[in-house]
């Protein structure tokens, strides 16, 4: 007990066991910090990628908003070629005396190719003058449809006059 009694040595004695618990809390509080400075550099990392990621999206933000402007405008660009288009194939023109004259050459040459292919018919077939006036048609897209059905009707019925007459 005599250690007890020498004051010195109990205050030694006694601070050394509180400073036991402050040891003890230090070494936690060392390895708390390093465990912070582990996840702020975790941390800090994640914010980087994050940073590069969000810069990436709005890099394929901006190219989908300018594959949506080229294709808006393509899709107008060919709806427009496709109205002036059908507007072009749906206006007929009536044709000069030049084309005129070759349309009547042309209907002359198909009368003559289905009377080549019918010749030897005992009934003729019904659809010729259908067909004569198709294929005029297909030669000629841009001429008026009726004006060349009338012309190949004219010209047939023409033909038959003169074959009725014998000129032919």
């Amino acid at each position: 007990m005599f250690l007890f009694n020498n004051p010195i040595i109990c205050v030694i004695i006694i601070g050394a066991l509180m400073n036991i618990p402050t040891f003890i809390a230090l070494i936690k509080l060392e390895q708390m910090q390093k465990l912070q400075d582990q996840y702020s550099l975790e941390l800090n990392l994640l914010t980087r990628r994050i940073t590069s990621l969000t810069n990436r999206v709005d890099e394929l933000a901006q190219q989908e908003s300018e594959n949506n402007n080229n294709l808006t405008s393509l899709s107008s660009s060919v709806r427009y070629f496709i109205q002036e288009h059908h507007e072009m194939e749906n206006s007929k023109i009536m044709p000069t005396p030049q084309l005129s004259e070759m349309i009547g050459i042309t209907i002359q040459e198909q009368i003559a190719t289905e009377e080549m292919l019918c010749h030897n018919m005992k009934i003729p077939r019904s659809d010729g003058q259908y067909k004569i006036t198709k294929n005029v048609c297909k030669t000629y897209p841009h001429v008026d449809e009726e004006y060349i059905a009338k012309r190949v009707a004219a010209t047939i019925e023409n033909n038959i006059e003169k074959a009725r007459r014998g000129e032919e």
